[in-house]
């Protein structure tokens, strides 16, 4: 079974969804679900840690060294990230915090 073999449904309002090469579409409340590095993604509310922009690219950098690494490296490589932007997204929520 594949992707395209799957019938997906709207989070937003339960409609059936129209699927494209790169994205899902309602066409009842017309929102479009895109499917980033082959994975739809549904989201309908904002990560409160992390941008669904920043989410992406993290995604993105991870699909990059996976071509090149084991998966304990892999893991390692996460981690390493994920720690940057905790530390990124501490600092930013602290200055909005103080002005």
């Amino acid at each position: 079974m594949s992707m395209e073999d799957v019938e997906y449904c709207c989070p937003r309002c339960q409609a059936a969804l129209i699927s494209a090469r790169d994205a899902y579409t309602c066409p009842a409340c017309k929102t479009c679900y895109p499917i980033v590095l082959g994975i739809p993604d549904f989201r309908i509310f904002p990560d409160p840690y992390i941008g669904i922009i920043e989410d992406r690219r993290k995604a993105e950098r991870i699909f990059e060294r996976a071509a090149v690494s084991d998966f304990s490296s892999l893991l390692d490589y996460y981690w390493s990230i994920q720690r940057a932007l905790c530390c990124q997204n501490k600092a930013a929520r602290t200055r909005c915090a103080r002005s």
